[in-house]
């Protein structure tokens, strides 16, 4: 498979507010401490004691996820559903794409530890045919931020320097990414998800519905 768009890197741009994905992070990450105040930003949740004991004990289990119930929360799930079908599957000129059903929160504290060590996601038995999409919902930069090459084997690492509104669309199967301890004064709230074009699906060796995936 060459390395042609989509298996590559590029930054978009999205509407915040055609797709306000920070309200409903919000209510994940802040709807159950009720010392929070209401404009608390999400850059300073590090600031909640309970959200940095959480990162702390999920980092140390071997799991920088902050949160896998993000589809049970209907405001987020409404929105993403429409991301997919409004946003990426124009970007990608696909009709019909296969995706992750449950994407990944992560919470990358202000001081705080790496949460995930230099891998690529051939590591884990992904398909070669998926498609990265990291969306932060804070300004990210610098140690705050995902580290990656910007092609297979190039090792050019950096930062993805990106702004609350974009994205980065890379290709996470084969490019090594990770984290650094976060040195710096903002936590970075993220979410991302894998997609498949259906011009690939045959192809990705990933089993349809009701297939025995053996």
């Amino acid at each position: 498979m060459g390395l042609s768009a989509p298996f590559t890197e590029e930054i978009l741009n999205y509407s915040i507010d055609d797709f306000p994905f920070v309200t409903h992070a919000r209510e994940l990450l802040f709807g159950s401490h009720d010392e929070v105040p209401a404009d608390l930003p999400l850059e300073q949740a590090h600031q909640i004691p309970a959200l940095r004991a959480h990162s702390r004990r999920n980092k140390a289990a071997g799991k920088p996820r902050m949160s896998t119930g993000l589809i049970e929360h209907q405001g987020f799930r409404s929105v993403y559903h429409r991301f997919i079908r409004d946003f990426v599957r124009p970007h990608l000129k696909e009709e019909f794409v296969v995706f992750e059903h449950n994407p990944n929160m992560r919470l990358h504290a202000a001081g705080g530890k790496a949460i995930t060590p230099p891998h690529t996601d051939s590591d884990s038995k992904h398909s070669a045919y998926e498609i990265n999409f990291w969306v932060p919902l804070t300004s990210a930069q610098g140690n705050a931020s995902l580290w990656s090459e910007s092609a297979p084997g190039r090792g050019d690492f950096r930062a993805f320097e990106v702004a609350y509104g974009q994205i980065v669309r890379f290709y996470g199967n084969a490019c090594f990414h990770y984290t650094l301890d976060n040195d710096t004064d903002a936590s970075r709230v993220s979410f991302d998800f894998r997609v498949v074009r259906l011009r690939d699906f045959e192809l990705s060796g990933i089993p349809a519905p009701g297939q025995d995936p053996g």
